[in-house]
């Protein structure tokens, strides 16, 4: 995800072009790509450095792409290896739905609604309060409710001049079969803050490494805010 934006140029990502993909329908593609992420079937070491192979591929393509990975990256065989072994879940899926109860959903419902909601909530004052305001030098104030909503942005940098915005995610936000939506829907909210409110946007993603501290995953995100907050500033 981009994390500054300012440049009216910048264009959305168009997200899903219809109700099926590639032969799938939107529910199967669902089913098979959570299964594909669950089971880490398109993690680097299984499938090679996707991103970096085709910006070194620079193709015209997808012919030109495929050529270009089937050199580099996993042959067919290998690939239909992670298909088979992709195949070979479906039972566990299948156990798992059968076992979903009413109770289940009702619990699930008030996880997602409670202890979810107010866990989020409070990483991302965390985040804010113990990280990104001491890195930063300057205070955050939360944005107003019509900004949250319709431009994405949760916190406005208190510094003089255009609106300084800040949108701080979890790293689950680009992750899952919706990322791509989701990430389009946000990139196209932070364009309209940019036409409408003269803004610029910076995204700020956080996590830990498994011992419950957070920290800023993207770093060069700070730089940004920094560089953004000094030319307001009239340094």
């Amino acid at each position: 995800m981009t994390e500054l934006l300012n440049r009216p140029s910048i264009t959305a990502h168009p997200g899903y072009p219809g109700l099926s993909w590639g032969g799938l329908s939107m529910s199967k593609e669902w089913v098979i790509n959570s299964a594909l992420n669950r089971w880490g079937l398109n993690r680097k070491k299984r499938i090679g450095a996707t991103s970096e192979m085709i910006r070194a591929a620079r193709p015209k393509t997808q012919a030109e792409w495929e050529d270009y990975y089937r050199e580099h990256g996993i042959d067919d065989a290998e690939l239909d290896a992670i298909a088979e072994e992709l195949y070979a879940k479906r039972e566990i899926l299948r156990a798992e739905i059968e076992d979903i109860d009413l109770d289940s959903c009702r619990d699930y419902v008030r996880d997602v609604i409670f202890r979810r909601t107010f866990n989020g909530y409070q990483a991302e004052r965390d985040v804010v309060a113990e990280l990104l305001e001491h890195q930063i030098g300057a205070t955050l104030k939360e944005a107003p409710d019509a900004w949250d909503r319709g431009y994405g942005v949760d916190w406005i940098v208190d510094v003089p001049g255009r609106p300084l915005g800040v949108q701080i995610k979890p790293p689950s936000f680009s992750e899952g079969p919706d990322a791509h939506r989701r990430e389009a829907e946000l990139r196209a909210a932070h364009l309209r803050f940019i036409d409408e409110a003269n803004g610029t946007v910076v995204t700020i993603v956080y996590g830990d490494d498994g011992d419950g501290k957070k920290k800023i995953r993207n770093t060069e995100s700070i730089a940004t805010l920094q560089i953004e907050i000094e030319r307001r500033r009239g340094g």
